[in-house]
């Protein structure tokens, strides 16, 4: 039997928005995005694509608008920050015949235009400048701002970290908490070529990473060499941290590059020659977010969920966020596609919830223990964290072969296959007899290595 076509209004035009409407548009449903900005992002860093997400990118006919907007990263190089020693090489190329996607690097608003562009395309509406006030989970229904009234079958909440839609959701507000600090500073790539020190940074266009105590910082070349982007974080109890406004979020806020200067003067001449080129205006600031385990992704009435960061914000340490917003698009198009009528919407969104919920969270933790890693002190942790890295550099022994798929410390994250795995759970839960069986998984422990 057909899935019938449900009307769906998504709060939030982001990456999490963008990808579900995508999702859902390709399986036939009225797909409308509220965003509440004036115009579609233009701001924002450099975002990791791992492979699990590129497979389902090309699942939507967009993996090679990707590759061409810029390249395939083949490895990340580690830094030690003071004298610019070789750490670790995390090795990338294998990624592509284990999981049939390699990683690839791309700047945020290219990323985000890229998904507009291809929403488009397939029919969706996309509003902006639309404020959300109400959100009746009964009906369901989003009253804006300036008064008009919109009825769906089903309120998709891809409203970021401080989500209103969250609250109606959960019937109270969870604020996030708010941690560490991130700074990115982009220049022209020119300008990191012409200078003899910084030139080889820009010859490859894989990223390079500095670790400190209380800091690090990931940099690359971007738009196949015309900028050089780097995102330096700065732990929230790091003892030297540069004054932060109080409205500091969503990287408009400028950032002081010359406290950044002051601060990074203990690292090597590359970074801080880096640092020289930066200009006063192109240098933000952004607060780092993360939310607590929610009690539910699904209100009382079944009939709105949360995706992306309004349901499981995390730290960007396992560069995880954005593909988690992928893969939810993806296991609520497949929970959707179970519902046959309107009335067993509710039942498809406790199941996405069901399937998604473990991992998110589970990423979360990993990605949060991963900040730690990176942040170590000089110290014994520091020194053995620093061998193990270089250990799996100068021999790569954690590389698996051809189809060796669950064979590397990091395959339950990269080798996700999404879509098959929510329709096996849905295979599950909705039994051939007619009975429905809705767990509540618990996240299985992570385990270490996940630094890069």
């Amino acid at each position: 039997m057909p899935t019938p076509s449900y009307k769906i209004l998504i709060a939030g035009g982001g990456i999490a928005g963008l990808s579900v409407a995508i999702e859902l548009a390709l399986k036939g449903h009225s797909i409308t995005v509220l965003e509440r900005t004036p115009t579609i992002q233009s701001v924002g860093g450099s975002q990791l694509i791992p492979p699990q997400a590129c497979k389902v990118i090309d699942s939507w006919g967009c993996h090679d608008r990707f590759l061409k907007a810029d390249e395939i990263r083949e490895k990340l190089v580690i830094f030690r920050y003071a004298d610019g020693s070789l750490i670790g090489i995390n090795d990338l190329r294998w990624q592509k015949d284990v999981y049939g996607y390699q990683t690839l690097n791309i700047q945020r608003e290219v990323y985000q235009r890229l998904l507009y562009d291809r929403a488009l395309e397939l029919g969706v509406k996309v509003k902006f400048g639309c404020k959300v006030d109400i959100i009746d989970q009964a009906i369901p229904s989003i009253t804006l701002a300036d008064g008009e009234v919109l009825k769906a079958d089903l309120i998709i909440g891809a409203d970021g970290v401080r989500s209103k839609v969250r609250t109606t959701v959960l019937g109270e507000v969870v604020e996030p908490r708010v941690s560490d600090t991130a700074y990115i500073c982009r220049l022209p790539g020119d300008l990191v070529r012409a200078d003899p020190l910084t030139e080889p940074l820009m010859s490859q266009p894989d990223p390079q990473g500095w670790l400190a105590p209380g800091r690090h910082a990931v940099a690359s070349p971007g738009r196949h060499g015309a900028i050089y982007g780097i995102i330096l974080v700065i732990d929230k109890e790091h003892d030297r941290h540069p004054p932060i406004p109080k409205d500091a979020r969503d990287w408009k806020t400028r950032g002081d590059i010359k406290e950044l200067r002051d601060m990074y003067q203990d690292h090597e001449p590359r970074v801080r020659r880096i640092l020289d080129m930066v200009k006063e205006d192109d240098c933000r600031m952004w607060r780092i977010s993360m939310l607590p385990d929610l009690k539910s992704w699904v209100s009382e009435s079944g009939k709105v969920v949360l995706l992306g960061d309004a349901a499981h914000a995390m730290h960007p340490y396992l560069a995880q966020g954005s593909a988690m917003a992928t893969e939810d698009a993806t296991a609520l198009g497949e929970c959707l596609s179970r519902a046959t009528e309107v009335s067993q919407v509710p039942l498809a969104m406790k199941a996405y919830e069901s399937i998604r919920k473990p991992r998110a969270e589970k990423l979360k933790a990993a990605s949060e223990f991963s900040g730690k890693e990176k942040h170590y002190p000089d110290g014994e942790k520091q020194r053995k964290r620093d061998e193990l890295m270089m250990k799996g550099a100068e021999t790569q022994l954690t590389v698996p072969k051809k189809g060796e798929k669950n064979m590397h410390p990091t395959a339950w994250v990269h080798g996700h296959d999404v879509r098959a795995h929510a329709n096996a759970e849905l295979d599950r839960i909705f039994g051939e007899d007619g009975t429905v069986s809705l767990g509540n998984g618990v996240p299985e422990s992570f385990g270490e290595g996940l630094i890069v």
